[in-house]
């Protein structure tokens, strides 16, 4: 039988990068004012209060590889019900397609979501020019943010497969003791019969 072989990691930031009022590394800030969307902690913050944001990084290359996931860790910090956070992507020559969506407010711990874009009908195989866009909905309180900690773009060499062998099925027929003492004096009587021809 074959399998998929493992998925592989094609594009990552981890954002250890110093503090600063950009995220760098290619990523595009939209924002209200300066900020608003940068650096801090070694983590990508989304803080904007006056209007939406978002920090969108283009160009990214999966040529060679299908199966595409992306795969992130976030939390939020002193949301409000009503608040909002996004992930969205653009396949080159196509709109830009939301593969998450969710409210927040509640629980602020760090979790890691992964997303298959071909669960989502999104065909990402092989191309080279990939979207990939972190946003979220305005906030209106005072400390209010989407902390990113990484991302990353996994994906399978194309044409690359694993060979497993298949289990064995059905039953194997293991001698019972009492064959195999019969066995045993067979193989004695044939040794005595021999020797006796050599002895006459």
């Amino acid at each position: 039988t074959t399998m998929s072989a493992n998925a592989t990691v094609i594009w990552e930031d981890l954002f250890a990068r110093a503090d600063n009022d950009t995220v760098g590394n290619s990523w595009v800030e939209v924002e209200s004012s300066d900020r608003k969307v940068k650096l801090k902690d070694e983590q990508l913050w989304l803080t904007d209060r006056s209007a939406d944001s978002s920090a969108t990084r283009n160009g990214i290359d999966l040529a060679g590889f299908e199966d595409i996931k992306v795969v992130f860790t976030w939390a939020p910090k002193s949301t409000e019900s009503g608040d909002t956070f996004f992930v969205a992507v653009q396949i080159p020559d196509d709109t830009w397609s939301n593969i998450f969506s969710t409210g927040l407010g509640g629980v602020e711990s760090f979790a890691t979501t992964t997303i298959d874009l071909g669960d989502l009908g999104l065909v990402a195989d092989n191309v080279t020019g990939l979207g990939l866009r972190f946003g979220a909905g305005q906030f209106n309180g005072r400390g209010e943010r989407v902390m990113i900690t990484s991302v990353q773009i996994l994906g399978t060499a194309i044409g690359s497969v694993v060979t497993t062998s298949s289990p064995v099925s059905g039953t194997i027929n293991i001698p019972e003791p009492a064959t195999l003492g019969l066995f045993g004096l067979a193989l004695a009587g044939l040794g005595f019969v021999s020797r006796r021809r050599k002895t006459h």
